[in-house]
């Protein structure tokens, strides 16, 4: 009786590290899956701000409506649906900015609220 037992416990315990051992693998194929995403993820949005600076390096000024036709011909949304979007930030100097603000509402673009910190 106590051979069967402890036959039991053996088999019990090869299984049980068989278990484990599955468990184990299919947890590192999956991990490794999750840094190949990320990382693909990273290089596409690399290749994107290179573009967009090599954009930025090879002209003199950029319109919005450049920049837009610009990440429109991209087809970001079509090809890389993770990217949310490209933005234009211009600097403006302190003495343009009055001028600026009207020219952007001109264009019909709303101004973020002042929150009463100056830069």
């Amino acid at each position: 009786m106590f051979g069967g037992f402890s036959i039991t416990v053996g088999l019990w315990r090869d299984a049980q590290q068989l278990m484990m051992t599955g468990l184990q693998t299919e947890f590192n194929v999956a991990a490794d899956q999750i840094a190949h995403n990320v990382l693909k993820r990273i290089i596409t949005y690399e290749v994107v701000m290179r573009g967009v600076k090599g954009y930025f390096e090879s002209s003199k000024s950029i319109t919005r409506d450049e920049f837009r036709t610009y990440v429109q011909d991209l087809q970001i949304q079509e090809k890389n649906p993770g990217v949310q979007g490209i933005g234009l930030v211009l600097m403006v100097h302190k003495a343009d900015k009055a001028g600026h603000e009207s020219a952007t509402r001109k264009q019909g673009f709303r101004l973020p609220h002042q929150t009463g910190r100056h830069a």
